[in-house]
C-alpha cells in the first residue's frame, strides 16, 4: 500500500434503483443506480431502508460522521424531481446503531434497528413521522445480534438476525405479532456461512417463491449481495439455496462493496455501495503522512538492526 492509499478512507453511499426488487433477480446492472450525494465526504450514509409517503420517498439509513465509532440513524426525503432534503438525525443512542428495519403494522410504522452493543433487539414506534420515535418493546432480550430483518410469511412473524463470531450465524426467531413473544428456531444457528448468512435487507416473492438478500463477507465485508430463495420455513424447518449474486462493476461509482438491498414499495429498491475516497481534511493529512513516515522508518530500522 502506497501513501496515496493511506490517504484514502472507506466511504459509503446510498443508491437508488427505481425498479422492483424481483426484477434485479434476472437483469442486474450498476449502471441503473442513481447514487445520492446525502452527506458530504468523507461521511458514511448506508444501510438505507424506505416508504413513500404523499408522493415522497423517505430513507432511513446509517449516518456515521468521518472519524466517529458509533453511528445513529438519519433520514432524508427525496423529492420526485430529485432533490434531497438535509439529513437529519431521527434516533441516537449512547452506542452504534444501524441497519434501520422498517416495517407497518395495525397502523403505525415500527423500527427495528441493529442495536447489538446493547445486548437487547429493540422495537421503536415512530411518534411524529419522521423525526420522533420512542421504544415500544425489548422483543429479544440478551440477544447480541446484527441486521434485524422482520418479516410475515405464511401466517407468522419471522425475525432473521445475523449473531456468533464474525456474524457468520443465521438465527431465527418466529412470533404470531412483531411484539411477540418471540421463539428460537430449534435449529439455530439455521445456517453459518460468511458467503450467505448475514441478512442484508427485506425479504421478497417472485411467482411464489421466496426470497432472501444476504451479505457476501467471504474476502473482504460487503463484497457482494447474495440473493437466496428460501425452500423451507417452518417453525420446526428452514432451508434456502443460492440463486444469484449482485457484485459491484469496477467502473461504478461505489466499485468497492455493495452490502444492502431493501424494497420501497413495487417500483423502488435501495442499495449501498463503497468507494475509496481521499480526504481532504488538513489534520487527517498531516496525521497519515506522519503515520507513513514513522512506519517506513520502523521498518528501516528493523532491517538495519538484523542485518
Amino acid at each position: 500500500m502506497n501513501v496515496l492509499d493511506k490517504l484514502r478512507v472507506l466511504q459509503w453511499h446510498i443508491g437508488l434503483i427505481r425498479r422492483p426488487i424481483a426484477e434485479l433477480l434476472d437483469d442486474y446492472c450498476d449502471r441503473d443506480i442513481e447514487w445520492l450525494r446525502i452527506t458530504p465526504e468523507p461521511q458514511t450514509a448506508a444501510d438505507p431502508f424506505g416508504l413513500i409517503r404523499n408522493g415522497h420517498l423517505h430513507i432511513f439509513f446509517e449516518y456515521r460522521p468521518h472519524g466517529k465509532l458509533d453511528a445513529f440513524i438519519a433520514h432524508v426525503q427525496v423529492e420526485p424531481d430529485g432533490r434531497i432534503s438535509q439529513a437529519q438525525p431521527v434516533l441516537k443512542l449512547s452506542y452504534h446503531l444501524s441497519y434501520p428495519f422498517l416495517f407497518e403494522f395495525g397502523g403505525d410504522l415500527y423500527m427495528v434497528p441493529e442495536s447489538g452493543e446493547g445486548g437487547e433487539v429493540m422495537l421503536f414506534r415512530c411518534t411524529e413521522f419522521p423525526v420522533r420515535w420512542e421504544k415500544a418493546a425489548v422483543i429479544l432480550p440478551g440477544v447480541r445480534s446484527a441486521d434485524n430483518t422482520i418479516v410475515q410469511h405464511d401466517g407468522w412473524w419471522w425475525l432473521f438476525a445475523a449473531c456468533g463470531e464474525g456474524w457468520t450465524e443465521l438465527h431465527l426467531w418466529w412470533a404470531t405479532s412483531p411484539s411477540g413473544p418471540w421463539y428460537p428456531h430449534p435449529r439455530n444457528p439455521v445456517k453459518t456461512d460468511p458467503g450467505s448468512s448475514r441478512p442484508a435487507g427485506t425479504l421478497f416473492t417472485r411467482n411464489g417463491e421466496f426470497f432472501r438478500p444476504a451479505m457476501d463477507n467471504t474476502e473482504v465485508y460487503g463484497r457482494r449481495v447474495v440473493v437466496n430463495r428460501v425452500t423451507a420455513l417452518s417453525p420446526e424447518e428452514f432451508s434456502e439455496e443460492p440463486v444469484t449474486y449482485l457484485e459491484p462493476d469496477s467502473r461504478s461509482f461505489c466499485p468497492k462493496a455493495r452490502h444492502t438491498l431493501a424494497a420501497v414499495g413495487d417500483d423502488v429498491t435501495l442499495t449501498d455501495g463503497a468507494r475509496r475516497a481521499f480526504t481532504l481534511k488538513p489534520q487527517r493529512l498531516l496525521g497519515k503522512l506522519r503515520a507513513h513516515s514513522a512506519a517506513r522508518r520502523r521498518a528501516a530500522s528493523r532491517r538495519v538492526g538484523g542485518r
